[in-house]
């Protein structure tokens, strides 16, 4: 007796877990698999296809939107509850790492030279926290460069310009 694709999704769903995440104990998308990340997939007979993409279109009755990303309420990748499944896309999904915390250099208190970010060495450039020592130490090494190359700038000039000796 053949079952269908849509039984044999559920039955790799682990409902009954100590959270509200309903788990998924099939497949996840490891080293070898294209993108591999975690996330669950599922071959639905066709072609291997993202879990919780499944699963949102098992709720809704519709085909998940193809330039979109499945996003997480929980933060649990192996998650296919659908309450927990929003649709959104790169920026959303940017915007709630950050907003929770996630993003690799959101909590990052000093810099790679171990300066601090807060104070009058914090400079804020769009999105971008930096660093004003580390910046002047790289302002300081670039006009040294173009000093050696044979450049000069003067306060009154728009930009570099090669002595005159040098031409």
């Amino acid at each position: 007796m053949k079952i269908s694709a849509e039984e044999r999704f559920w039955h790799k769903v682990n409902r009954d877990g100590p959270s509200e995440c309903w788990t998924w104990m099939g497949s996840t998308s490891g080293k070898n698999y294209k993108n591999g990340n975690g996330y669950g997939v599922f071959w639905d007979g066709k072609k291997i296809r993202k879990a919780t993409h499944v699963a949102w279109e098992l709720e809704y009755k519709q085909e998940f939107p193809i330039d979109k990303m499945a996003c997480h309420h929980c933060d649990n990748p192996i998650c296919v509850r659908p309450s927990h499944i929003y649709v959104g896309d790169g920026f959303t999904n940017a915007q709630d790492r950050l907003r929770r915390g996630r993003h690799e250099h959101a909590n990052k208190t000093h810099c790679l030279r171990g300066h601090p970010f807060s104070g009058d060495n914090l400079v804020v450039q769009g999105t971008r926290r930096r660093c004003r020592i580390c910046l002047r130490i790289r302002d300081a090494n670039h006009t040294k460069r173009m000093n050696e190359k044979g450049y000069w700038k003067s306060g009154q000039s728009k930009g570099w310009r090669l002595r005159k000796d040098m031409q």
